[in-house]
């Protein structure tokens, strides 16, 4: 089984094996926030234009930039010293797994079939939140066991650090996807 698929459907396993197998270096580091980015683009790309071009890819692609560097610290700052930092940012990567397919899966939606279609599924945008919310807490589930396995933190320590990395992590995205928009919705909805 494919690591990433082993630590979305068996996190405490998988993660006190894979920590085990210590790996160092730039590539270790960086193979998937770069391949994170990549699907952030490639998405990004698919549902603005129903296409892929290296010119919306790059653009995407410098957009979304501020996730993988904000997951990055969250692992460097996480890790302590049990593992190296490569490793300890390549294991803490493996939990995006529940949103990659969440992402997959809305892309799919937006970017292929006829626009008609998929505004008339609107109606069901219900859908779309509540699997949001279950990748959620999936990926904190699957983050809990980083912390107590890669990172040896206790289970009240991995609670307390994961709840203050997911707001932290959470706001400063927010603030940064939604600054320029977000005061025009509140705006016109509020009248402010």
């Amino acid at each position: 089984m494919a690591p990433d698929v082993w630590v979305m459907f068996r996190p405490g396993q998988a993660y006190a094996m894979l920590a085990g197998n210590d790996g160092s270096g730039a590539r270790i580091a960086f193979r998937r926030p770069v391949r994170l980015l990549f699907v952030l683009a490639i998405a990004a790309s698919l549902l603005t234009s129903r296409g892929v071009s290296l010119r919306l890819i790059v653009a995407c692609a410098e957009c979304a930039l501020f996730l993988p560097l904000l997951l990055v610290a969250s692992a460097a700052l996480a890790r302590g010293r049990t593992v190296s930092l490569a490793r300890a940012i390549d294991l803490f990567f493996m939990s995006l797994g529940p949103w990659m397919l969440w992402l997959f899966s809305l892309t799919a939606l937006w970017a292929f079939l006829p626009a008609e279609r998929a505004y008339e599924l609107l109606e069901y945008r219900w859908i779309w939140y509540w699997a949001a919310l279950v990748a959620f807490v999936w990926s904190c589930v699957i983050d809990f066991w980083f912390l107590r396995r890669v990172c040896a933190q206790s289970a009240v320590k991995a609670i307390l650090w994961l709840t203050g990395q997911r707001l932290i992590v959470w706001i400063a995205g927010l603030a940064i996807f939604l600054g320029g928009s977000g005061w025009q919705v509140l705006e016109a909805r509020f009248g402010w």
